[in-house]
């Protein structure tokens, strides 16, 4: 896979993991859950993200 594309591939699993744990603060019901490939960022897209909630 080009660079390019695994570089897309990640940030669109950051933008998904992120979707999820947005809905999950605004809707405590079911647990969600997140599965992707391993190596796809899927724990850095949730450390990014809890950041991102954090810093608004």
């Amino acid at each position: 896979m080009p660079f390019d594309a695994t570089i897309n591939v990640i940030q669109e699993t950051h933008d998904a993991v992120f979707d999820k744990i947005e809905y999950r603060t605004y809707d405590k019901g079911a647990l969600q859950f997140f599965t992707a490939e391993t190596g796809l960022g899927k724990t850095t897209g949730q450390q990014r993200a809890m950041k991102r909630l954090w810093d608004e």
